[in-house]
């Protein structure tokens, strides 16, 4: 005996004036995204002044004297702490002035011959994979953005890191490869 096949079933059409009014919100609705947007807006000044709160608690920290020549080895230079000198500006090398003005520690990094010269190599493939999630140019959530700007500052600092790690500076043909290998789809 052959199984049963239903008909298919004919979709409803809506008239212009039923898909208009299922489109439109309630008072209710527009009342609740109004409250939601304005709860927005008081997390966003909060947290513009907890930013605020720990930027002034810093520069207060320093302006108190901390010492700023805290590294006196090599181990110590690896230990994380607020107050680490740049060894690189946005994971480029420091300029000669700025090695002049303490040559040790840069020497120290690794990065600098004697006179302030980066010195320059090609680092090893397992070097150059950021701890970076990939950037593709799509919005998490709407209207939020992209988040181009934090992900760059992060992708900065991971190189920066890489290079330190990788104990010499890289070329920006290097860097461009890097980059190239952490954005994904049409970024």
């Amino acid at each position: 005996m052959p199984a049963y096949v239903a008909p298919p079933k004919k979709a409803k059409v809506k008239t212009s004036s039923e898909a208009d009014s299922a489109r439109m919100l309630s008072d209710d609705d527009l009342l609740y995204i109004r409250e939601q947007m304005e709860e927005l807006d008081f997390v966003k000044k909060e947290l513009a002044l907890m930013k605020q709160k720990e930027a002034d608690r810093v520069a207060a920290e320093m302006n108190r004297g901390i010492d700023h020549n805290l590294h006196t080895s090599d181990e110590q230079y690896r230990t994380p702490h607020r107050n680490v000198r740049i060894a690189m500006e946005r994971g480029s090398p420091v300029t000669t002035s700025v090695f002049k003005q303490d040559p040790e520690y840069y020497q120290r990094t690794g990065l600098y011959n004697q006179f302030g010269n980066p010195i320059w190599g090609v680092p090893k493939n397992k070097d150059m994979k950021l701890a970076l999630a990939k950037f593709s140019a799509k919005e998490t959530y709407k209207g939020l953005g992209t988040g181009i700007n934090e992900w760059t500052s992060r992708f900065l600092r991971q190189l920066e890191r890489a290079q330190l790690a990788s104990g010499v500076c890289w070329s920006e043909d290097v860097k461009m490869d890097v980059l190239e290998d952490h954005l994904e789809g049409k970024a």
